[in-house]
């Protein structure tokens, strides 16, 4: 829950940066990596840590179970990871409902 509450804090911070960066006649190099580092930050870092605790809720996965584990590990390959999650998640389905 803290990471939504800090995700969402981000995300409002991010759109003022846009608007203020939108006003600006010729904004600052500065103020550009500024911006570029807190989405890189959100991106890479925050939001996958909220997907994994949504996934972890929806699936009651204990923090010690081999699928839990396999999706902290591949955290960090964002874009490609989701796909992998995806029938990971959906061969755990399918053991669980064997069981």
């Amino acid at each position: 829950m803290k990471w939504f509450l800090l995700l969402r804090i981000l995300l409002i911070l991010l759109i003022a940066g846009i608007t203020v960066l939108s006003q600006l006649d010729q904004p600052s190099k500065t103020a550009y990596t500024i911006f570029q580092a807190l989405t890189f930050f959100i991106l890479i870092y925050l939001l996958p840590f909220e997907i994994i605790g949504r996934i972890e809720r929806k699936y009651e996965l204990t923090k010690s179970s081999t699928v839990y584990k396999k999706m902290l590990k591949t955290r960090w390959f964002t874009p490609f990871v989701f796909i992998y999650w995806f029938f990971l998640l959906k061969k755990y389905k399918k053991s669980k409902t064997l069981s």
